[in-house]
This record gives structure tokens, C-alpha cells and sequence, in this order.
């Protein structure tokens, strides 16, 4: 089926000095977790905002991560936030407004569509852009003995700098085209 979540976003770094600070936040994102009989997968986007210190302003996507690691004697995980592997989404880039004031915020729109039959990305909509995603993938793994059935949505956030970070997300509807 398609499977799609749609919400209003903000995101922004914590206001600790009186300051603009638009490029403390890292990246933010979504990942969808999946699983049916045969594979588990985990498509995933984010918002590369800025790194070191500079505006980088750019979607990207994640088709691989690095090997499984045992955590327990039945529990195995990756680490598929970590900073390799990430890849431009095609003509990704985009600005989003920040505002003059490190106490205010604004909203965005998002809607991500994936098409959980060909494990295939079918939408990537932010505000009034619409990106190309229909030939991008997500990280595949075989399926996990006791994750039947498993589906999350899991957005994300991360700081560039030695603070606290903050993604609101308002009006999130996830759906799906059962039939």
C-alpha cells in the first residue's frame, strides 16, 4: 500500500544566548520503520541545515547504514542516524524561513509518501517544493525474528553545536491506501 505522513514542522535550537543562531540545528528528519515477512525497511529523509558552522540547506536520504551490532543476547541494533551514507536528494536544495528572532518559530509544511509493495519512495513534498524521489530506496535488512508486522514513524533531530535542539510537529496524520 502507499503509506503517507503529513504534518506542520518547526524546528529550532535552544535560545541560551541572544542570538540568531540558525545554524546550531544540524539536520532534522523522518524515517518510516518497516517490516513485513521478508525485510525490514527503514526509508529515512532529513534536512541537512548546516554542518560545521555553515548553511548547507539540503534533503538527503539514507539507502545504507553500517552493520548490526549485538546489544544483548537476542537484541541486535545500527546506528542508521550516524553522519555516513547520507546522499543529496536531486535538486534537494531549499531554504526555509527562520526567523529574526531566536525565540520565534515557523511552521512548514511536510508530506512523505512511500510505497510499501515496491519498498520505493513515491513523495517528498515540503512547503511549496515538491523533489523527485521516485528512484531512491531505503536501508533494507532481512527481516527481524521479532519485529512481525512493525511499522513507526520516527522524526528526528540533531544539534551542530553544544546545545538542546527542539522539532515540534503539529496536525500529523499518517495514512494509507489499504485496499
Amino acid at each position: 500500500c502507499l503509506l503517507q505522513m503529513e504534518c506542520w514542522f518547526t524546528f529550532k535550537p535552544e535560545a541560551t544566548e541572544l542570538k540568531l543562531s540558525e545554524l546550531d540545528v544540524r539536520s532534522f528528519g523522518f524515517a518510516f520503520d518497516f517490516q513485513d515477512d521478508k525485510r525490514r525497511v527503514l526509508p529515512q529523509f532529513r534536512y541537512l541545515n548546516a554542518f560545521e558552522g555553515k548553511p548547507v540547506n539540503q534533503w538527503q536520504y539514507k539507502a545504507k547504514t553500517i552493520d548490526f551490532r549485538d546489544v544483548g543476547e537476542k537484541t541486535v541494533t545500527m546506528y542508521h542516524y550516524g553522519e555516513e551514507n547520507w546522499n543529496d536528494i536531486p535538486n534537494g536544495h531549499q531554504l526555509l524561513c527562520y526567523n529574526e528572532l531566536p525565540t520565534k518559530i515557523n511552521w512548514h509544511y511536510l508530506r512523505v509518501a512511500f510505497d510499501v509493495r515496491t519498498m520505493r519512495y513515491t513523495r517528498l513534498e515540503c512547503n511549496d517544493h515538491a523533489f523527485d524521489v521516485g528512484g531512491l530506496s531505503g536501508i533494507t535488512h532481512d527481516a527481524m525474528p521479532n519485529l512481525s508486522n512493525l511499522l513507526n514513524v520516527i522524526p528526528f533531530i540533531e544539534t551542530d553545536e553544544d546545545k538542546r535542539a527542539f522539532l515540534y510537529l503539529d496536525s500529523v496524520l499518517l495514512s494509507g491506501d489499504w485496499s
